[in-house]
């Protein structure tokens, strides 16, 4: 089904139609419907699925009917809501194909909302139906989609008002584009006022005759206006006037207002009308003056005044309170959701999202680190992307900011809480989905964890006691210092470098990813293959450059390098686990690892890199036969190095003892962690290890790497599809054979 049978707003559904997207993919099918029905969400699927659109995109919809008055967060059984009339698209929970059937056959109820496509504004009572967006006579008429108000009556005014109350020292202003001949009236009124503007003491008019209106009373202002004319509306609450534009020409001050004790609200009405109102981007902005819809409303307008303590009279600050927060647990990936929010909410208008990394937006993507940062008072959306990391480093502190938020849930309103990973069953995360959410929805499309079929893996391992080929071909590297411990440790930690310049030219590999364990190891690869570029020959310049992205860089530099290797200046990106999190690099061919995961599911995301939206991928583990010594600081000093070396914990840390002897250091079981990793192997396939000196793939390049493949389930379907569809021609010539 596509992404509108799910109750996806239209400005949203525009957008996935700009990325190309048709379809949703099963996670975004699964999750897309249960976020809006408003359920917390824990959620699984392979990389590259489509996770960051299924949670993004229904929350950037969820944000814009709050913002809009078309809905309320997480509301619960009995609590007071907002009299929103069920056949508004969209507004009821389900927000699916009910929410489009229901909005349709209402519509088909109205004669007139009928034949001008859209619904009539009153309620199954008669009564003039009152929405956060705006109030007004039951007789106008209202279609949504393009923001086009309709007063059919040609024997007496009627009108509406907008939410958009202000008040106290600035500026605001409105437009109103006249679509239709008729008669009109626009300006401001207070909310004790009739919809009919002008007729009332604090009610403040400018109509098409040419004539200005306050308490019935009409005076010569201005000119007439009709059909294609733009009328723009300017409050002053600084000097204390309201006055007018038309087509962009002053016609000076109209009124002197001193002493309102009430907010004024954008007012409009008419005889036989068609309109259009703009709130937000003005046709003819007017410098000092804010758009009314830019601004935080400082009350809802409801065409009367609220009972004293009434829940909803004062339950909604819109303004640019944060909403939606978005967790990820890296920079990069924050910065790539952030991206990718702007462009999912583009279309997205009346009222306008904002998005960004920092506090002030209605929706913020950031780290763990700057969410400390982001007021909690009025969210509503909690997202953990990648969650099995960021609660694995920090679930203590996000299950207490999650606490704290509930303790001060109203009854009406909860905390939604998402989770999405592509490795969600591990025992950390388990442990926290009970305190972090409530009743939550599994969706579950990634099964038993596994490598994706369109990715080959491989294993070079390297036994310390042999002699390869390739050694005297290249420069020792730079070790971490752990060098001098043990013999086998020192010829592993010589041989894999070496063994990766091997590869690289032996499948003339010219870009990628290299994961390394820790930061030290990716700055001593990074120089490296700096190295080989300065001392290899002029024809073999910057084959090997690289840059690095490891954990410890600042912001600055991680994303200038992260930048730099999307554009192609680098051919490899040096990372470690948690700075690659997550990162989307397309038409990515290759990844290698100088190391074996000692996490299977941390195995899983480094190899979910190569091998997205169906491209052929090759991932390249490098590991030994035995035990291997490296750093595993429990000290203070594990990130203070010298200044021309910043990672370098080995020229601070001399503890060189295993930790369980009170050290700094461990044997890493690659062996071990090499068992573990096969059983993620797809069913039928098994783990394939590599001699290096021959290094032999044909065996596994049945593809070229980079180019589209078909997976090994689209290869079942599409072969039972041929069988059926050569059933049935047969069949059919078989029938035609009887006939004649």
């Amino acid at each position: 089904m596509p992404f509108s049978e799910f109750g996806v707003d239209p400005d949203l559904n525009r957008a996935c139609l700009d990325l190309g997207w048709i379809l949703p993919t099963p996670i975004q099918a699964e999750a897309i419907p249960t976020i809006l029905g408003g359920r917390d969400v824990c959620a699984a699927a392979e990389t590259g699925s489509g996770k960051t659109a299924a949670f993004g995109i229904p929350c950037l919809q969820l944000v814009h009917e709050y913002l809009g008055g078309y809905s309320t967060f997480g509301a619960t059984e009995g609590s007071t809501q907002p009299n929103i009339k069920k056949t508004e698209p969209y507004a009821d929970a389900s927000r699916g194909i009910a929410a489009i059937r229901s909005y349709s056959q209402a519509v088909a109820t109205s004669e007139d909302a009928t034949a001008f496509g859209i619904e009539p504004n009153a309620t199954s009572t008669g009564q003039p139906r009152s929405t956060p967006n705006y109030t007004g006579d039951s007789e106008v008429l209202y279609d949504r989609s393009s923001n086009v108000f309709r007063c059919p009556v040609d024997n007496k005014w009627v009108g509406v008002r907008f939410d958009r109350g202000v008040s106290g020292k600035n500026r605001y202003c409105f437009e109103c584009k006249v679509e239709s001949e008729g008669l009109y009236r626009v300006g401001w009124s207070t909310s004790d006022c009739r919809y009919v503007v002008g007729m009332d003491r604090m009610s403040y008019g400018f109509g098409s005759t040419g004539k200005k209106s306050n308490l019935g009373k009409f005076v010569d202002y201005g000119s007439p206006y009709s059909r294609g004319d733009v009328v723009l509306c300017l409050l002053d609450l600084i000097s204390g006037h309201i006055s007018f534009k038309l087509n962009n020409r002053n016609l000076g001050m109209a009124y002197t207002i001193k002493g309102v004790p009430d907010p004024l609200f954008p007012s409009v009405c008419g005889k036989n009308a068609t309109f259009t109102i703009n709130l937000h981007k003005m046709t003819f902005p007017e410098p000092g003056y804010t758009p009314i819809g830019l601004v935080q409303s400082e009350c809802e307008n409801d065409g009367a005044k609220r009972p004293s303590g009434s829940s909803s009279g004062d339950a909604r600050r819109r303004g640019h309170d944060t909403l939606c927060l978005v967790i990820e647990p890296t920079l990069e990936l924050a910065r790539q959701t952030l991206e990718n929010f702007k462009l999912y909410s583009k279309y997205l208008t009346a009222p306008n999202i904002t998005v960004s990394d920092s506090a002030g937006a209605h929706v913020v993507v950031t780290t763990s680190r700057g969410a400390a940062k982001i007021p909690t008072t009025s969210l509503r959306l909690f997202v953990l992307d990648e969650a099995d990391e960021l609660l694995k480093q920090e679930g203590r502190e996000l299950t207490r900011t999650v606490m704290s938020i509930k303790q001060r849930e109203l009854g009406s309103q909860k905390l939604q809480v998402l989770l999405f990973s592509a490795t969600l069953h591990s025992p950390v995360v388990v442990n926290y989905v009970e305190s972090l959410t409530q009743n939550a929805q599994w969706i579950d499309l990634k099964g038993h964890p596994q490598v994706a079929d369109t990715v080959d893996v491989c294993v070079v391992q390297l036994d310390p006691s042999r002699t390869y080929d390739f050694e005297s071909h290249y420069p020792d590297p730079t070790l971490d210092g752990l060098e001098h411990i043990d013999q086998a440790s020192h010829r592993i930690k010589t041989l894999k470098p070496k063994c990766l310049v091997f590869l690289l030219d032996k499948l003339n590999i010219s870009s990628g990813l290299l994961f390394c364990r820790t930061n030290l190891d990716c700055e001593n690869l990074c120089a490296y293959l700096a190295h080989l570029n300065n001392t290899r020959s002029s024809s073999m310049l910057n084959k090997y450059s690289a840059t690095l992205l490891g954990g410890k860089l600042d912001q600055h530099h991680r994303k200038r390098n992260l930048q730099d290797f999307k554009n192609g200046l680098y051919r490899f990106l040096v990372c470690t686990d948690v700075a690659a999190r997550g990162m989307d690099l397309s038409n990515l061919p290759f990844c290698a690892m100088l190391n074996v995961s000692d996490c299977k599911f941390q195995f899983l995301h480094r190899v979910g890199r190569v091998g997205r939206a169906k491209l052929k991928g090759l991932a390249i583990v490098i590991a030994s036969t035995v035990q291997e010594r490296v750093w595993y600081h429990t000290c203070s000093n594990r990130d203070k190095g010298r200044p021309s070396s910043r990672f370098k914990a080995a020229d601070a840390c001399r503890n060189y003892n295993l930790v369980d002897k009170g050290g700094c250091t461990i044997m890493y079981d690659e062996p071990a962690y090499i068992e573990e990793a096969k059983k993620l192997m797809p069913p039928g396939q098994a783990l394939p290890v590599v001699d290096a000196d021959a290094f032999d793939l044909r065996g596994l390049m049945t593809e070229q790497y980079g180019e589209v493949s078909v997976s090994t389930q689209d290869k079942t379907f599409v072969n039972r599809l041929a069988e059926l569809s050569t059933f049935s021609q047969r069949r059919y010539l078989i029938n035609l054979s009887r006939v004649f």
